[in-house]
């Protein structure tokens, strides 16, 4: 078989070469990667191994450092007034040019570089990055062999057959120069690649500590340290960029990123209008601003925030949510926000913040969607149901366990009740509400015991809270501790407001013994809040047991028409008609 010599496979690089430039003869690299896939390259190109003999050791340990300044030092070391190079200076400028273009691509060399017209390993090697190749053709016997070829790993993600090949070559140059802040930073991306976030971490740090000035490098060990949740270091860091630069929008998009996690709403702001100032077509932050404006009650400036981002994009997930939230608590127009969470399950079906928002959505849904004030449906689904199918992919979401007690109460089924609430208590994330339920619950399975420890305490450290004097109230109640519970009562009365006073009437008729006054409390709960259903079932129990059905009739009409759907109360009228026939 004959021997392919250099000189042959000289001849055929020169032919791909003026192959892959055709288009642009001028254009050494092209502007952007287009989607090709990784693949590895078949064919070897060699140069003799003392290429680059006559070039200055000072600016080949320059480019081997490979940081912005380390590079620009050795473009000024190498560049020529004359515009006359040898063809390993002309390599080495595209070399350093092709550098500058893929990992740091916030800088500039300033400089127009020389034309090479030689096949060679070095521009060969990043040509085939710029076509998304990782190109192990170029024999790996020195530095730059060993380092061209990853560059990928900053522009491709669509393979991965490549990276222990990769790995092994960065590992080798490292060898060589161990000060290298490109190396430091490939082997970082190529480990956050593979998942493998402490040796990311090692490598991007040593990156960043070799130079602290380097924007792309540091950026990148800012978000994995986000990523991490440290967002203590993350911030360092980011903040640190924008002293010197202000307007990096990867740093400002970071520390939005990270005050926004932290709930820290006033830094988040701050940021996001940064990032709009000089980017305003963002979507994603375009979206950011209009929820912050929202939670701050500005449905004004949310509107015209929305209606600016869908100028510059289409619907996605959040806006749909965004725009229905609008649409239900600003124009008051229910049908519309359900056809926009409808539009939204349809797009996400699986998608657990759509789902979550349609439980609470379907919680919330009135008269002017379903004729009625208990938790409706959305596309044939309660809010309880809703609030299920997330916990089966995150079972200690605390909105859906909220959610799916909140229903369970509503709907009188007190061991499922209990079950939520206590799956939130042992997160140690119980609200007030959550509490009350649980009491509420533990006391109407008998669970005495439990209701008192938990409704003392509850009572004990917000002896102020609604819920906790419900709470209590309803503990003393039921064991029959009037004394106790008059003087809680008597306390609450003087300052409150509307529906506290309805309810501590209603206690106050529950302790009495005496049909007059029992009649006189409940009458007063009920002129304080006139849609009080526990008052208006408590008037339909007490003319009941006094077999007055016609009363009795009157007041469980009443409830109806507040909670038509309530299958408790149709189950009572049911009764009390055929009774009545």
């Amino acid at each position: 078989m004959r021997r392919i010599t250099w000189r042959h496979g000289a001849m055929l690089c020169v032919i791909l070469a003026l192959a892959g430039c055709a288009g642009n003869p001028k254009t050494l690299f092209p502007l952007e990667t287009p989607p090709y896939e990784s693949v590895i390259l078949p064919l070897p190109v060699t140069v003799p191994n003392n290429f680059f003999y006559q070039i200055p050791p000072v600016v080949l340990k320059n480019i081997q450092r490979g940081s912005p300044s380390s590079l620009m030092q050795a473009v000024m070391q190498l560049r020529k007034v004359s515009g006359k190079y040898t063809e390993s200076e002309k390599i080495l400028l595209s070399v350093c040019s092709g550098i500058m273009g893929l990992a740091y691509p916030t800088e500039n060399l300033g400089i127009k570089v020389p034309e090479v017209t030689t096949p060679n390993p070095y521009t060969g090697a990043i040509m085939s990055v710029y076509s998304g190749i990782y190109d192990s053709s170029t024999g790996n016997f020195d530095f730059l062999t060993l380092t061209l070829p990853s560059l990928i790993l900053l522009t491709s993600s669509t393979r991965t057959s490549y990276y222990d090949q990769a790995e092994d070559a960065l590992l080798k140059a490292l060898e060589m120069e161990k000060e290298s802040v490109l190396v430091n930073y490939l082997l970082g991306i190529l480990y956050r690649k593979r998942g493998d976030t402490n040796r990311a971490l090692v490598y991007l740090t040593a990156a960043h500590r070799l130079d602290q000035e380097t924007r792309e490098t540091s950026i990148a060990l800012a978000v994995l340290y986000a990523q991490t949740r440290d967002g203590g270091a993350a911030e360092t860091i980011a903040l640190k960029m924008l002293e010197t630069s202000p307007n990096y929008p990867d740093a400002l998009e970071l520390c939005a990123d990270i005050y926004h996690e932290r709930g820290d709403v006033q830094r988040t702001t701050e940021f996001v209008d940064r990032i709009l100032h000089i980017l305003p077509g963002s979507g994603k932050y375009t979206l950011l601003r209009a929820q912050l404006s929202l939670d701050a009650g500005d449905y004004i400036r949310t509107v015209s925030l929305l209606d600016n981002y869908t100028r510059h994009n289409s619907g996605s997930r959040d806006y749909l949510l965004l725009r229905a939230t609008v649409q239900r608590d600003w124009f008051k127009d229910n049908a519309a926000a359900i056809a926009l969470m409808e539009q939204a399950l349809a797009l996400y079906p699986e998608d657990e913040k759509v789902i979550l928002q349609a439980a609470q959505f379907a919680a919330g849904i009135t008269a002017a969607v379903t004729n009625d004030e208990i938790p409706g449906t959305i596309r044939g689904k309660s809010a309880g149901n809703f609030a299920e199918q997330v916990l089966g992919m995150n079972p200690h979401s605390f909105p859906a366990l909220a959610i799916a007690a909140d229903e369970a109460f509503a709907h009188r089924d007190w061991q499922g009740a209990y079950d939520y609430t206590g799956r939130v208590i042992d997160l140690e994330v119980a609200t007030p509400r959550i509490l009350e339920i649980h009491v509420s619950a533990c006391l109407e399975l008998g669970r005495i015991d439990e209701a008192r420890a938990l409704a003392e305490d509850f009572y004990r450290a917000q002896p102020a809270a609604d819920e906790a004097i419900r709470s209590y109230l309803r503990l003393l109640t039921v064991t029959t501790r009037r004394e106790e519970a008059m003087r809680v009562i008597q306390e609450a009365l003087p300052d409150a407001r509307a529906g506290r006073k309805s309810f501590l009437y209603l206690q106050m008729s529950l302790l009495e013994t005496r049909d007059g006054e029992k009649i006189e409390c409940l009458r007063k709960s009920l002129t304080a809040n006139p849609r009080n259903t526990d008052t208006l079932l408590e008037f339909y129990r007490y003319y009941f047991a006094h077999s007055d059905l016609r009363k009795a009739n009157f007041y469980l009409k009443q409830i109806i028409s507040i909670v038509p759907k309530d299958e408790y109360i149709q189950r009572l009228n049911s009764e009390l008609e055929q009774m009545m026939r």
